[in-house]
């Protein structure tokens, strides 16, 4: 799909905080640089969370921002999930404390969404500490987007059959340009099943 997501992905497979991957590189860069959380506002203004995480999203924001109290409440949350010290947290940590300090965040398509491509570049699957300040970006978006994919279910069974899909393209911001809808369900719809599940959107 040409939107911000496509361009968000390859941000969210990089290691690094907010830094960027080609083939099998690492580039990474010399600070925090937000974890890449003003360029995901940047690319995908169309993504609105109707308010419910505005406040969570600020508040990463200021843990990823780079400045000194923002560094240390950036790593007092995360030795609270890193709670034995391990210098990993699995999906099951992450998703408690999400239900306990955040639970507007609690989707958990979402969440495991977001889980998934922050802990991409590590073999043991694992969330590590250098991708944390990522895996909260990468909560906001994948929130965002259920938001979304969530509008545009109108029936509520977690499938999205091509006429919700053209229904709703408003609110991804593809409508006219000369985008052909049925081009993009088909390129969402990987497994050519007819219908496009939340894993592929």
């Amino acid at each position: 799909m040409h939107s911000g997501y496509g361009r968000a992905v390859m941000h969210n497979t990089s290691r690094n905080f907010g830094g960027t991957a080609t083939g099998s590189n690492w580039h990474r860069p010399n600070k925090l640089e937000h974890a890449g959380m003003q360029t995901m506002s940047q690319m995908t203004p169309r993504i609105q969370s109707n308010g419910s995480s505005d406040a969570v999203e600020q508040t990463f924001k200021s843990w990823v921002s780079g400045n000194g109290r923002g560094k240390a409440e950036l790593w007092k949350a995360w030795h609270a999930i890193d709670y034995n010290g391990n210098g990993c947290v699995s999906l099951a940590e992450i998703d408690k404390w999400i239900q306990t300090k955040f639970p507007q965040l609690n989707n958990k398509p979402a969440l495991m969404r977001a889980y998934k491509a922050s802990s991409a570049g590590e073999k043991d699957g694992y969330v590590h500490k250098i991708e944390f300040p990522v895996l909260l970006r990468n909560a906001i978006y994948f929130n965002k987007l259920w938001n979304v994919f969530e509008a545009m279910d109108s029936d509520h069974d977690r499938r999205l059959t091509f006429p919700e899909f053209q229904a709703g393209l408003g609110k991804l911001g593809l409508v006219g340009g000369g985008k052909d809808p049925h081009a993009i369900f088909d390129g969402l719809d990987t497994n050519k099943g007819g219908i496009v599940l939340f894993e592929e959107f």
